[in-house]
């Protein structure tokens, strides 16, 4: 008869083998997973050579009122060099 202390080691050491199998099984599940909800990468790619269309703005609404603001300098001379104007 073996002794008990070694079929406990034993034991313990398959038990041990038996969790990282499925551990590491979890993992690759989750992998996968993961793998699958993540959107396809597009398959056409812009062309550097064509330019980038900015979309422009709608005008407002003739009921709104509009009001036109300049917002001027507060210095009309560069305060690094005095003789120099900014306007």
């Amino acid at each position: 008869m073996g002794h008990p202390q070694r079929f406990l080691c034993q034991h313990v050491a398959e038990m041990w083998a038996t969790l990282q199998v499925e551990l590491r099984l979890d993992e690759l599940e989750a992998n996968r997973s993961e793998k699958e909800t993540v959107p396809p990468e597009p398959t056409s790619v812009p062309c550097a050579s064509t330019p980038s269309v900015k979309p422009t703005r709608r005008a407002l609404p003739d009921h709104l009122l509009r009001e036109t603001r300049r917002h001027e300098p507060k210095e009309t001379v560069c305060p690094t060099q005095a003789n120099t104007s900014l306007k």
